[in-house]
């Protein structure tokens, strides 16, 4: 729930910060490697108490949002891969900007 607050606090157009770019990189990875280890964490321990995937990720309205924040963190990690951004800036921007959305939205 946090990251989507320490990321705005290192956008270009919100924080005044000289590096802050080189912020929102680092916040990104260890987001990045936090939801990723909470997800696995939730993901096998609620998979063996309903033994159904669909029921482990769509059962709860906490496991529906966490779901979709995973989700969004996986558009955020592939939209911003150098190959999208040098092909298709416009795809970067907008998958950034609908990810970062849905995160404060669900989070």
């Amino acid at each position: 729930v946090n990251i989507a607050v320490a990321i705005a606090l290192s956008v270009r157009h919100i924080s005044t910060y000289p590096n802050n770019l080189q912020w929102h990189t680092w916040f990104a990875c260890m987001g990045g490697m936090c939801a990723l280890y909470h997800a696995c964490f939730q993901l096998s321990r609620n998979y063996a108490r309903h033994g159904v995937l669909f029921q482990t990720l769509f059962s709860n309205v906490r496991y529906t949002t966490g779901t979709m924040m995973a989700t969004a963190m996986v558009l955020l990690v592939f939209g911003s891969h150098p190959l999208v951004r040098q092909a298709c800036y416009r795809l970067f921007r907008i998958s950034h900007l609908a990810a970062f959305a849905v995160l404060v939205t669900v989070g």
